[in-house]
C-alpha cells in the first residue's frame, strides 16, 4: 500500500510541476532554451527533498527522463519557430547525463530524519546544482 501511495505522489509532483510551469521549464528559459542556474537549482532542491522523503530512483529517473523529453520537444521547437540553429540531441544527451549523475549523488547521499537536517541538506544540494550550473558542467 505504501508503495502505491508513493507512485501516486511522484505522479502528482510531476503533473503540478508540468502544468504549473509553462511548457515545463523547470531549468531552462522558455524563450531562448539556455539553462537557467536558478531554476535548475530549484528543481536540484526538489529532488533532494523527494529522496528525503524515500522516493524511489527510479520513479524520479521517470521524472527526469519526461523534463528531458520536454527540453528536446523546446530546443526543437525554438528551431523551427525562431530559426535558431540549436543541436537539440547533443544539448539534451547533456542535460540528461548531468540530471542523471545528480540523481544518483542525491541518493548517495543519507537520508535524515529530522526536518532541519533534510532542508539544510536539499539547500546544499540546491547550491551544488547551481554551482555546477554556473561552471558550465553540463557541457
Amino acid at each position: 500500500m505504501t508503495n502505491a501511495i508513493n507512485q501516486y505522489y511522484v505522479v502528482l509532483f510531476f503533473l503540478l510541476i508540468t502544468f504549473a510551469t509553462p511548457v515545463s521549464a523547470l531549468f531552462y528559459n522558455d524563450d531562448t532554451g539556455e539553462i537557467d542556474c536558478a531554476k535548475l537549482g530549484r528543481f536540484a532542491e526538489e529532488v533532494m527533498l523527494m529522496r528525503e522523503e524515500d522516493y524511489r530512483m527510479s520513479h524520479m529517473m521517470t521524472l527526469i527522463d519526461g523534463e528531458i523529453l520536454l527540453y528536446k520537444i523546446r530546443l526543437k521547437r525554438l528551431n523551427r519557430d525562431k530559426n535558431q540553429n540549436i543541436d537539440a540531441d547533443k544539448k539534451s544527451k547533456a542535460m540528461a547525463k548531468f540530471f542523471k549523475s545528480m540523481l544518483i549523488e542525491a541518493y548517495e547521499v543519507p537520508s535524515y530524519f529530522n526536518e532541519v537536517s533534510k532542508k539544510r541538506e536539499s539547500r546544499n544540494f540546491r547550491n551544488g546544482a547551481e554551482l555546477a550550473c554556473f561552471k558550465g558542467g553540463f557541457e
